[in-house]
């Protein structure tokens, strides 16, 4: 908590003494950059120091985003010896009727999670002993790019493509472990692919959606030493039924079909960005990331946010609860069922910086265990 509260202290204050303008003299279209030193978090594995760097032109009064155009560059280490090094380029305003997206990162993720391919609904924790404390852990380290385009088609209908770039190696941490098991120790694997997808956006506006919904869906296609295909659909909406309160939901669906990576199991190629599956920040706060691993997956959320205290234009604080619940397939064929669903809730606190820029830290609680989460954005 301490390390939450820290966090959300640096990014209130550093962007708008980085700034050095008043809100008032932030005019349409004028670009600003703010930088600032930040705490955040590795997936599974902790504090994290950061850097981070923003430069943005700001959008028109009354545009649906805050910002035009927004480059943002990311550094960072952990103790543990996790880092990472993300640039990003949102471009909602590119040309009329046009939009486009680009990330280039490299991570390494110390303790990502791996309990074997399928539903593991019965993982057993006891195997993690003094003698084995990865038993369920695996180091990922990954080299990603991607970018997605977006053309305006009618009211609010949009299409998509997306392509995609990923080096992904895997090794397991030191004693024995499930991913020893499973692929002798370490696997590489290298992929691109291509996917196309319809966007119904119906969000009142992008930054801090109160009201609407956003449905996607599309179809993937991707290579590696063999192909696979992927269907994908998601769904989100927002309803505020008060001025402070803000009531979300979404629901999730993914099937994969001929030979399948496993990075392409952990990653979701959702409109703009990627999404891990299933466990963590991103898709289910219950477990942690890397939880559950398929071919398909299944999943929804609920969430409740309500502001404390708002500072108008400035930002807000408040809390949140929710409820995510979500399963796998890997052997058997998908279906839309609620068998073994793995069922977890909680709470946290959340920090909206200016327009955009949201913190928030989570706890989790599933399976009888409990799980930290701590990010950026919103979850969904």
């Amino acid at each position: 908590m301490r390390r939450a509260l820290g966090a959300a202290l640096l990014l209130w204050a550093a962007p708008v003494a980085a700034q050095g303008v008043e809100r008032t003299e932030v005019e349409p279209g004028q670009w600003l950059t703010s930088y600032i030193p930040f705490i955040a978090a590795a997936p599974n594995d902790g504090p994290t120091l950061e850097f981070r760097a923003w430069h943005w032109k700001k959008a028109e009064w009354g545009d649906r985003v805050a910002n035009a155009v927004q480059l943002t560059g990311r550094a960072g280490w952990s103790p543990r010896g996790s880092w990472l090094a993300i640039g990003r380029l949102e471009w909602p305003r590119l040309a009329d009727g046009w939009r486009l997206a680009a990330q280039v990162q490299a991570t390494r993720d110390q303790r990502w999670g791996y309990y074997g391919l399928g539903n593991t609904v019965d993982a057993d924790r006891d195997l993690a002993t003094d003698a084995a404390p990865y038993y369920y852990q695996v180091r990922r380290r990954r080299v990603l790019g991607y970018a997605d385009v977006t053309r305006h088609l009618s009211g609010p209908l949009s299409a998509s493509l997306g392509v995609y770039a990923t080096s992904a190696n895997f090794d397991s941490r030191p004693g024995a472990s499930k991913f020893d098991e499973d692929f002798a120790g370490e696997l590489t694997q290298n992929e691109a692919s291509a996917r196309l997808a319809l966007v119904l956006d119906l969000r009142d506006r992008e930054y801090d959606t109160r009201r609407g919904a956003l449905v996607e869906g599309g179809y993937q296609v991707g290579v590696s030493s063999e192909s696979y295909g992927r269907w994908y659909g998601i769904a989100r909406g927002w309803f505020a039924p008060t001025r402070t309160t803000v009531l979300a939901a979404r629901a999730f669906a993914a099937n994969l079909t001929g030979t399948p990576t496993l990075e392409s199991r952990l990653t979701l190629p959702a409109w703009e960005t990627t999404m891990s599956t299933l466990g963590g920040e991103e898709s289910h706060r219950g477990v942690p990331n890397g939880r559950f691993t398929g071919r398909g997956v299944l999943g929804a959320n609920l969430e409740a946010r309500q502001a404390v205290k708002d500072f108008d234009g400035f930002g807000a604080v408040g809390l949140l609860g929710f409820v995510d619940a979500g399963r796998v397939f890997e052997q058997e064929d998908f279906a839309l069922t609620s068998d073994e669903w793995t069922v977890g809730g909680g709470g946290g606190i959340w920090l909206r910086v200016m327009q955009g820029s949201v913190l928030q830290f989570t706890a989790g609680f599933a399976e009888g265990e409990s799980f930290l989460g701590f990010r950026t954005a919103w979850s969904f």
